[in-house]
């Protein structure tokens, strides 16, 4: 569920009802983490509680439909930030310095060095296709070629972008047929300022305290005795 819509949900319940099913949620997300029934425990989420369930999209595009307990994480221990990241909400990635994120090799945007979205499509939305001579419809060529960063007039990735994935001298490119390759964009302020998550578990209007989660040790106990 998007974040908003979830956010409206809560609101329009009682504070006893809401806190009441945030402490569920909390306890139902670490009992599924200790017993490892993720898969099972994400389905019956998605039906009885979807307000609780955030969707996201993995590295590869395919959607997750996560909940989480009051520490941001879920059944098998991703984080929001995790689980936000591979959609639109690319903001806490690490870019390098041609502005592309060493993780999926998209752009801030979430284009790829050839112009095209995670789900093959260009800024005008048309799908990709190639000419005869190999290149694609935002005239960028079919094959990559490995160029340094001093080569095109960037600095080498810093430490952070390195441990990243950037490699210290180059990386590939695509070039157009007049030997230009596409450039990220740089960061706007809003992308640049700290990101706050939405944890549907522990929200809370302004002025009132977050619930109090339990923690795993405490239902690992329960799990081991029940067992």
């Amino acid at each position: 569920m998007d974040p908003n819509e979830s956010r409206s949900i809560l609101e329009s319940y009682s504070v006893e009802k809401r806190r009441t099913l945030q402490e569920l949620v909390d306890r139902a997300v670490r009992s599924a983490r200790v017993s490892g029934y993720c898969d099972q425990f994400e389905n019956v989420m998605r039906t009885v509680l979807p307000e609780f369930v955030i969707t996201g999209r993995d590295r590869y595009g395919s959607r997750l439909h996560r909940a989480f307990d009051t520490d941001g994480l879920t059944c098998r221990g991703e984080t929001i930030d995790a689980v936000t990241r591979g959609g639109r909400n690319r903001a806490g990635l690490t870019y390098g310095p041609d502005g592309y994120c060493a993780d999926d090799d998209r752009d801030r945007d979430g284009y790829n060095r050839v112009g095209y979205d995670i789900n093959g499509y260009d800024a005008e939305g048309f799908s990709s296709s190639q000419n005869r001579d190999g290149f694609y419809r935002t005239g960028y060529s079919t094959n990559s070629v490995y160029r340094e960063w001093e080569t095109d007039g960037l600095p080498q990735p810093d430490s952070d972008q390195r441990l990243s994935g950037w490699d210290r001298r180059a990386r590939y490119v695509y070039l157009d047929a007049d030997g230009n390759w596409r450039m990220g964009r740089a960061a706007t302020e809003t992308e640049t300022a700290p990101v706050v998550h939405y944890n549907p578990t522990t929200w809370a209007p302004e002025g009132e305290s977050p619930i109090e989660g339990t923690d795993d040790d405490t239902l690992a106990d329960d799990f081991d005795q029940d067992s």
